[in-house]
């Protein structure tokens, strides 16, 4: 009886163990989304900014328009 006592206390440190380790993973891992998720809203709002740039060079210039469209990347599908 003493015996499983032992062992049921020390499968319990074990598992506490684990436990606040892979509580502090999750923290890490939730401000890590959370500064990537930042990140991209600002990405988004380059890209849209980038983008006006591009059809305010394209509205005085429409050769080059024609040109840029042709070059774009095709979008991935999700």
């Amino acid at each position: 009886m003493a015996q499983r006592k032992v062992v049921a206390k020390d499968v319990s440190i074990r598992l506490h163990s684990q436990l606040d380790s892979m509580e502090k993973k999750r923290s890490c891992l939730e401000k890590e989304n959370e500064e990537l998720r930042v990140r991209l809203q600002d990405l988004e709002v380059a890209k849209q900014v980038l983008q006006q740039e591009i059809d305010k060079v394209g509205s005085k210039y429409p050769n080059l328009a024609v040109w840029s469209q042709a070059r774009e990347r095709p979008k991935c599908s999700q």
